[in-house]
């Protein structure tokens, strides 16, 4: 038996979401817009295009989910100061003051979710995923 790895990876994610959104649900989150939240808690702003190479999102999406997070001043954008032309969004600091009392009960959650799942089996999955990605990713020759 063949198994559908693109509906095997959705269905995962879609539990893992599932878990996730009961977390967000009180602070009118969505999964996605944590998963910008928390790639932004570093500090570092980024550019659209790198925020969505990162967050595995399409511009188009990207960019009302990011407007949606700056109405609600979670998210900001400033120009670029290497390069005026480029605009980055940033976590501002209602933001960041939201990620942070919310990671320990994303963190929580995810571990009461995965408690089933041994550590050797999460750590297995994630060297495979890890091995995977590496693998099949496009090498900068094959794509110029």
């Amino acid at each position: 038996m063949k198994a559908d790895l693109a509906l095997l990876l959705k269905q995962a994610e879609r539990l893992i979401d599932t878990q996730l959104v009961s977390v967000l649900r009180e602070d009118d989150l969505s999964a996605e817009e944590w998963r910008v939240l928390h790639i932004l808690s570093d500090g570092t702003g980024r550019s659209m295009s790198e925020l969505a190479a990162e967050a595995v999102f399409n511009l188009p999406a990207l960019s009302k989910l990011v407007d949606r997070l700056v109405s609600r001043a979670l998210l900001f954008r400033a120009p670029d100061q290497a390069d005026r032309r480029k605009v980055l969004v940033f976590v501002s600091d209602r933001g960041l003051s939201l990620h942070r009392r919310l990671k320990p009960d994303v963190e929580a959650s995810s571990e009461a979710f995965l408690a089933n799942v041994s550590h050797n089996r999460m750590e297995q999955l994630i060297r495979l995923l890890n091995g995977f990605i590496r693998d099949t990713r496009p090498s900068r020759s094959d794509r110029t």
